[in-house]
């Protein structure tokens, strides 16, 4: 984690974490495995969100629907079965096509975006010629048919916030995630 964080983006002295103090033990983490171990358990296991005021009936809503597809042993795989994979939650899914592919291109944002964990740009798949735009239409109708999200790994940086007095807390910092953009393009 450390050598690719390093790698795309310690080019500069505001990008450093440093040691961090841990908030429930107040105990110093010096290394970069315990770091990393507080840095995650502190964005990615909820900790940052405690004592945070929610919208209560949104959440209850959330937990309510949570439940229901646990108690219902919920499986992809029957879903699909039942309904020809045309239908998931009520939406109807027909096939992806170019047109769609080239809009979803389109509407994908350029300046300022810096490449993903696989080195590709938006600005390079807005220069796609259309053969390899129908190789990606073909590609995520393939995804949506089999089920199996192949886009599910991302790079995560932490940047620290402005204006924080110490930067030897974890909540003066804020996660940022570098998802594959032919995942996004999926996605919109």
């Amino acid at each position: 984690f450390w050598k690719r964080y390093k790698k795309y983006f310690c080019k500069s002295e505001q990008c450093f974490i440093g040691n961090l103090i841990c908030p429930s033990t107040d105990t110093l983490k010096e290394n970069d495995q315990d770091r990393e171990k507080l840095l995650y358990s502190t964005f990615f296991c909820g900790k940052h969100l405690e004592g945070s005021d929610f919208d209560e009936e949104h959440f209850l809503k959330i937990n309510e629907d949570t439940d229901t597809i646990i108690e219902n042993n919920f499986d992809i795989d029957d879903l699909s079965d039942q309904n020809s994979g045309d239908q998931l939650f009520g939406l109807t899914m027909g096939e992806i096509t170019i047109e769609e592919v080239s809009h979803s291109i389109g509407k994908q944002k350029t300046s300022g975006k810096s490449s993903d964990a696989t080195s590709i740009h938006p600005s390079m798949l807005k220069h796609l010629p259309s053969n390899a735009k129908l190789y990606l239409t073909k590609l995520y109708n393939l995804v949506l048919d089999s089920g199996d999200w192949i886009w599910n790994e991302s790079l995560v940086t932490f940047i620290k916030k402005p204006s924080k007095n110490s930067y030897m807390d974890p909540g003066s910092y804020r996660p940022l995630s570098l998802f594959p953009y032919i995942g996004k393009i999926l996605e919109r």
